[in-house]
């Protein structure tokens, strides 16, 4: 009897005790993020092969700007024409930028993280329309130039600077 209890119990409690495959998924955004960082984290502190750690990391920004690429979502006809963009996702990407509270090493590292090395109108082209489940799409021109702009725009929070473009 008390071996028959035991195991309804553990039928019926063990999946309250599991989580959620969703749950145990993270998300894009979070994906993109460590990746920029990790790239970020590389070519600053890179003593050789600097470039390579520039272009490196600037690679990784723009696959993350153009993976949760807001123009595809705001007019998918125009910057998505083939379907499978951002416009299918829920993770849209509308600022990107640097946080922290001493101002001089933020806009410092914020002059340092603009894109600089590579020409996004090239790298655009190069992954347009390539075979896969997820298509990049396209940005107008206007969102390319603010992207190698500098990262000036300021949304400071609760005593953090947060330079950066959008």
């Amino acid at each position: 009897r008390r071996v028959i209890c035991l195991i309804l119990a553990m039928l019926l409690g063990l999946p309250a005790m599991q989580t959620e495959l969703s749950d145990q998924i993270g998300f894009s955004a979070n994906y993109g993020a460590d990746d920029v960082f990790m790239n970020f984290q590389k070519m600053i502190t890179a003593v050789t092969e600097v470039q390579t750690a520039r272009e490196e990391y600037e690679q990784a920004l723009l696959r993350y700007v153009y993976y949760h690429n807001w123009f595809t979502y705001a007019d998918p006809d125009a910057f998505c024409p083939f379907g499978g963009c951002a416009s299918d996702f829920y993770a849209q990407l509308f600022w990107v930028g640097i946080r922290g509270q001493q101002t001089d090493a933020v806009e410092e590292t914020a002059q340092a993280a603009r894109i600089s090395a590579l020409e996004i109108e090239d790298w655009e082209r190069s992954y347009e329309n390539l075979p896969g489940i997820f298509n990049l799409g396209s940005m107008p021109p206007e969102a390319r130039a603010i992207l190698q702009s500098n990262w000036t725009l300021q949304c400071d929070s609760n005593g953090w600077g947060c330079p950066g473009v959008s």
